[in-house]
């Protein structure tokens, strides 16, 4: 529920949690917990968003599993001669209890034996509650394989969550784009005609969409600028629901996000708090063929390319041999005997489908 902040004296509350009310509790169960617990001198803390509702019973046990780390961490920082890691992040499935589990989970199913041990020792130590929904599985298919709750894999899940274009469920879609400045998301109405006139069939994509959003930016990852191109809508009263529905929907998001008005383009400017690498970089790496772009060069403009090369040392009074890919030495052909009277030089050209695409290996040989 508590985030130590061994460097500052700041006692704050999640700005995920809304009711002012709760926010004063949480602060003076925080402050009247330290006072019971451990700590005997002054540190910074946060308290999480998860803690809503919590007790100063789990506060004063959060406290106190802060103090003992803080005390190994401390100890082997005094230790400066040594080469040692001083602290590492839990694994992914400890992790991800910690920031995910809520009240509305109703089963956690792992498949190995090594992290139902220490999911098993982390929820016995932080969520108790939680134990008796820890279950082991041994089983064909593999878990990953198994439909989730809206039957569909979470492997086939993963997958598309890495594709630029995801379904709504009312027939649009959605185009995500992620580079190294913003992400960029365009909504489209797609086949979807069912309301009853167009400004209904926007509205009605316009809030679905803002729900899938939120849950794409989850499950990528994506953090930053985030633009977001809405269906233009003339309605004023339409814009301001499709907003709030925006953030209603990433209020259960654990990142922090801040969402901005409508833009006189119909576009909305966001930011989310970017805590790890997306999805696509985890998942992915950069394409060798166009370096990471997303475009390669096209054909005709490598044979140009390779035509000017050919031209410049055929000058030289010898043959040539051509290295290229099947694709390219296919063009080149096409106007080989052209160049070749051209130049009054034999040309060879050999098919080499290792090569990359835009590589081309040009050789002097002897006039054949």
């Amino acid at each position: 529920h508590l985030v130590l902040l061994p460097r500052s004296l700041h006692i704050g509350v999640s700005q995920r949690i809304a009711d002012q009310k709760e926010r004063v509790r949480l602060e003076a169960l925080l402050r009247d917990s330290l006072i019971e617990s451990d700590w005997k001198e002054s540190r910074g803390f946060i308290v999480r968003t998860v803690a809503e509702g919590a007790t100063q019973g789990e506060f004063i046990e959060d406290l106190g599993h802060l103090h003992r780390l803080w005390v190994k961490l401390k100890s082997r920082l005094q230790r400066p001669n040594e080469v040692r890691c001083v602290y590492s992040e839990e694994s992914i499935y400890v992790r991800s209890m910690r920031d995910l589990f809520d009240l509305h989970v109703t089963r956690i199913l792992v498949d190995d034996a090594e992290a139902f041990d220490r999911l098993n020792t982390f929820l016995s130590d932080y969520i108790p509650e939680a134990t008796t929904l820890l279950k082991r599985v041994d089983q064909q298919p593999p878990l990953f394989e198994l439909n989730g709750g809206n039957g569909v894999s979470i492997e086939q899940q993963i997958a598309d969550a890495l594709e630029k274009k995801v379904r709504l469920p009312n027939g649009g879609d959605l185009v995500i784009e992620q580079t190294e400045s913003m992400v960029t998301i365009d909504v489209n109405t797609g086949s979807f005609v069912g309301a009853r006139d167009q400004e209904s069939t926007i509205l009605e994509t316009n809030l679905e969409a803002a729900v899938a959003i939120a849950t794409q930016l989850r499950l990528r990852n994506l953090g930053g600028i985030i633009v977001i191109d809405f269906i233009d809508m003339h309605c004023e009263e339409h814009r301001i629901r499709v907003r709030q529905a925006l953030v209603d929907a990433l209020a259960r998001d654990g990142a922090h996000s801040a969402v901005g008005e409508f833009s006189q383009f119909g576009l909305i400017e966001m930011t989310r708090k970017r805590v790890r690498e997306s999805l696509q970089r985890v998942l992915r790496a950069p394409c060798e063929e166009c370096s990471g772009d997303g475009h390669v060069a096209s054909i005709d403009f490598i044979v140009a390319d390779a035509h000017r090369r050919i031209l410049a040392l055929a000058a030289q009074g010898k043959g040539l041999r051509v290295n290229a890919r099947v694709e390219i030495i296919d063009a080149l052909r096409g106007e080989s005997h052209a160049l070749e009277r051209l130049l009054d030089a034999r040309l060879e050209f050999v098919a080499k489908p290792e090569l990359a695409r835009e590589q081309i290996e040009i050789e002097l040989i002897d006039r054949l």
